[in-house]
């Protein structure tokens, strides 16, 4: 059976993260929109965090150790994209896509696999185990590199030497999750809650006020008090 970490006592921690959407990326929406992807998932071909699941799921592939080290049982995560031009809005913002809840905290890939499928779901993308690919590389945008990616396999043996490093696996449970249409998030919006820009490289934690604060501007807030 799977064991989990650790958790905080006695306060649980709020983060807030960011990621890079595939409707970032100018080449690849004309995919999104022949195949339907949802068009704010991850890039990566391990989407890294992966919203596609009932059960939402981050781990190292993206930040190494700096993130998932952090996180335990009952920890808020907002998750935010990373600033840009997106569809119609004719300015810089960002995009809030989820407030997820960490419910578990495991030790290794192998032991996610085994906690999804023993509750017959699908296993995420983003866990690293022998017979779960990768998304093909048309459906995802590895970022500017030297030498460039250029293969989901080239692409996808990194992110395996980074499973290895660090193998902590965070099963979310989402509270706000909206990978078509999520709501808008301004530079005005950010001043009225943090009164600066916030950087995400290493993900903030962050007040249960300003937690508070972004859950009512999604819509969700009767879910924290």
């Amino acid at each position: 059976m799977s064991q989990s970490l650790s958790t905080h006592s006695p306060a649980d921690l709020n983060f807030l993260n960011s990621y890079d959407p595939l409707i970032g990326c100018s080449d690849r929406r004309a995919i999104i929109a022949d195949r339907n992807i949802p068009p704010y998932v991850d890039r990566s071909c391990r989407r890294e965090p992966d919203f596609e699941n009932e059960f939402p799921s981050i781990t190292a592939l993206c930040r190494a150790g700096l993130f998932v080290t952090r996180v335990s049982k009952g920890d808020f995560i907002i998750y935010r994209t990373n600033k840009g031009k997106y569809e119609d809005v004719g300015f810089r913002h960002w995009r809030i896509v989820a407030l997820l809840q960490a419910i578990e905290v495991l030790g290794s890939h192998d032991a996610a696999a085994e906690w999804y499928t023993q509750r017959g779901l699908q296993i995420p993308t983003n866990c690293m185990i022998r017979g779960n690919h990768p998304k093909p590389f048309d459906e995802s945008r590895p970022r500017k590199a030297i030498p460039p990616i250029t293969s989901t396999r080239a692409w996808d043996g990194q992110y395996l030497k980074r499973a290895r490093q660090c193998g902590i696996f965070v099963i979310c449970k989402p509270l706000f999750l909206d990978i078509r249409t999520p709501p808008v998030w301004t530079e005005t919006d950010e001043h009225d809650v943090f009164g600066k820009r916030v950087g995400t490289r290493n993900p903030p934690a962050i007040s249960k006020n300003q937690l508070q604060a972004i859950a009512d501007h999604i819509g969700v807030s009767a879910w924290l008090k």
